[in-house]
């Protein structure tokens, strides 16, 4: 059945309908149909990848690793035998190289070359700069994948940190952008997981960002059917298809710790197979299980590197409704605030400095300082970052929608933002709609980030930056900026002249939710209820039209409400103004 599906993805009518969609393989380089990709470099070896498409029970493959792109000068080749059990898929962990090399690698069989792969070792000792892109949450049927083709037209990338929904087996019916007519099923088996792999690998872009940089790749939900240890089948699949260097004793462990010589250190951290596995007091979970948080709290103390870059797959920092103290997410790191106060505790009683948290899965982009406790102002300064212990570093999704696929006016998204940023200071860059990358570049005295967005309802090389912050050696905060601070202290909707409006109460409640509200010139004001799930899902609930007043006092039953977070927008033809409030 397999073979069947193979040859359907291949056959000359899929590939002249997908090309419309962008979507078609490498038949240049038959049979290596699927490209070539590297990985988790380090300063003396690197993990080269290809897939060969054969109906033999199985294939020798010959590599070549070179110091030229015309391999002259070969310094590293040999065979491996593919087969059935590992879907033809080639994995070799070629060792002997020079630190902060780059070299180029390629497969060979029966006189078919696959292209040519490039990819870069991590440096020993002393350097001057490392710059990664960081990125997460690629759907093939959400959008256009030119954030891949932005990142694999750059020249000074030392790897891609990929932070996992690297595949989707799913999709959402709204953001059906590109969706061909045979896509693969629901995936039932390993099988079918790896044939959502190579229906990836039919994107160009794609292809050729894993061949022109190293990743650093982890996994999220979407790539591994779920959380625990029922996904052995699709854990299976990403080992066959993602250059990752496996643990030899397990390789569902997939923490691990990368070294860029004495500037930094990469730990890649597992928050979905290991979540809830132990207790660290009482009935509060361990969101890393106590085994990879004893292995964290080692390898972060011991590090010498001058800055330190914790990757994760959920959002670490705290994005919550402040003075009520409920929680956006609690999937995230939120959902978990004893781990993340011990990971914290660690950083902080260890006078461990430069400490940069980066996530994926949130699909919005988020830049953010990490105190204990944001909303004490005795403990943590809006104004200075005083009292942050590090900082979080989260860019947009590559295409899985955010807040601009779920149908929300633009006002509405903007009040979100502004009540958003009035209520969590910690946060110096929101952004809600947009898809793309991030870039990060440290060297010795500060790291550089930016956010860069790209379309992806058509095929584009548009390349935009949208923000950039500077972290300083030392500071543990993003450095302030004026712009952003005046929009964090300023909510320009509550100036206007023609309206007063009290702040909601109670709040909590679980009954009802009031408030006060008077107008010079009387007009029209609709009042609004939406759930916010979490930062990627807004449910309508409820809209009243108040005719024409001046001075009202509005009540409004919230008792059938599930609990949770919710936005209340007040609105007019000459206002708007969005609060917070939580329904216990």
């Amino acid at each position: 059945m397999k073979k069947i599906i193979l040859l359907l993805l291949l056959s000359p009518s899929f590939s002249a309908f997908a090309n419309t969609i962008n979507l078609y393989a490498d038949s240049v380089h038959a049979p290596f149909y699927y490209g070539v990709a590297s990985g988790d470099p380090t300063a003396n070896s690197v993990i080269i990848w290809t897939h060969i498409t054969s109906l033999q029970p199985s294939e020798t493959v010959a590599y070549e690793v070179a110091s030229d792109s015309l391999f002259t000068t070969l310094v590293s080749n040999g065979t491996f035998t593919t087969k059935d059990s590992l879907d033809y898929t080639v994995t070799i962990d070629v060792g002997g190289l020079l630190a902060n090399s780059t070299y180029y690698y390629r497969f060979k069989n029966n006189n078919k070359t696959s292209a040519i792969g490039r990819t870069r070792t991590a440096p020993s000792g002393t350097s001057n700069e490392v710059k990664f892109v960081v990125i997460s949450c690629s759907s093939v049927y959400s959008g256009y994948f030119n954030s891949y083709r932005n990142i694999a037209s750059r020249d000074d990338l030392n790897a891609v940190i990929h932070l996992g929904d690297y595949i989707y087996e799913d999709r959402v019916l709204n953001e059906e952008v590109r969706f061909p007519d045979n896509p693969p099923a629901l995936p039932q088996n390993i099988q079918d997981w790896r044939t959502i792999h190579k229906f990836w690998l039919l994107d160009p872009d794609l292809r050729a960002a894993r061949q022109k940089h190293p990743f650093i790749q982890l996994w999220d939900n979407h790539d591994t059917d779920g959380l625990h240890f029922d996904c052995l089948e699709s854990s299976e699949a990403f080992m066959n298809y993602v250059p990752v260097r496996q643990n030899p004793s397990n390789y569902q462990k997939i923490y691990r710790k990368l070294s860029y010589g004495n500037l930094l250190d990469v730990f890649i951290l597992d928050v979905a197979l290991w979540r809830g596995i132990d207790t660290i007091s009482g009935s509060d979970k361990s969101y890393l299980g106590n085994e990879q948080f004893q292995w964290f709290k080692n390898a972060i103390s011991n590090s010498t590197a001058k800055w330190k870059v914790v990757g994760s797959q959920k959002m670490f920092s705290t994005w919550s409704v402040g003075s009520t103290g409920g929680i956006v997410n609690s999937n995230a790191w939120d959902g978990f605030p004893l781990e993340r106060t011990r990971v914290l505790n660690v950083i902080d009683s260890g006078n461990i400095n430069n400490v940069v948290f980066i996530s994926g899965d949130s699909h919005v982009s988020l830049a953010a300082d990490v105190p204990y406790t944001p909303y004490d102002t005795t403990t943590y300064k809006k104004s200075t970052g005083f009292g942050s212990l590090c900082v979080e570093f989260a860019p947009a999704s590559i295409s899985r929608g955010n807040f601009n696929e779920k149908g929300l006016s633009a006002f509405l998204i903007n009040t979100l933002l502004e009540t958003s940023n009035l209520e969590n200071l910690h946060h110096q860059y929101v952004e809600l709609t947009k898809h793309g990358y991030g870039i990060m570049s440290f060297n010795n005295d500060s790291l550089h980030a930016q956010y860069y967005y790209c379309d992806i309802l058509v095929n584009s090389n548009l390349n935009e930056l949208g923000a950039a912050l500077t972290l300083y050696d030392g500071e543990n905060h993003w450095k302030r900026k004026d712009k952003i601070q005046t929009s964090i202290e300023n909510n320009e909707s509550e100036n206007n002249p023609n309206v007063v409006l009290s702040k909601l109460y109670p709040n909590p409640t679980d009954k009802d939710i009031q408030f006060d509200i008077a107008l010079i010139n009387a007009e029209d004001v609709n009042v609004s209820i939406y759930q916010i799930i979490n930062p990627k899902h807004i449910n309508h609930k409820s809209t009243r039209t108040l005719k024409n007043i001046t001075k009202e006092h509005v009540s409004f039953s919230v008792a059938e409400l599930p609990a949770g977070v919710y936005i209340l927008m007040v609105e007019s033809n000459s206002f708007y103004k969005g609060q917070l409030f939580i329904k216990q």
